[in-house]
């Protein structure tokens, strides 16, 4: 698996690579896993405005109780 910091706008990576979502790297070289769960998961091919990201939450958070 790569490590590919910021953002992935403008940024192509091989098809035979592994993404892993919910974990990291800290900065002396050590790896750390999500605790938890995520619901969902979208990858788009360009960067959301501020606008799009609230559409996107206030059109799913009725499913969760907020």
């Amino acid at each position: 698996m790569a490590i590919v910091q910021g953002s992935l706008v403008n940024k192509t990576l091989p098809s035979s690579l592994n993404v892993g979502i919910g974990g990291g790297y800290t900065s002396g070289g050590d790896a750390f896993n999500w605790n938890g769960r995520i619901s969902q998961t979208r990858i788009y091919t360009r960067e959301l405005t501020t606008t799009e990201v609230q559409q996107n939450y206030n059109a799913t958070k009725g499913r969760f109780g907020l």
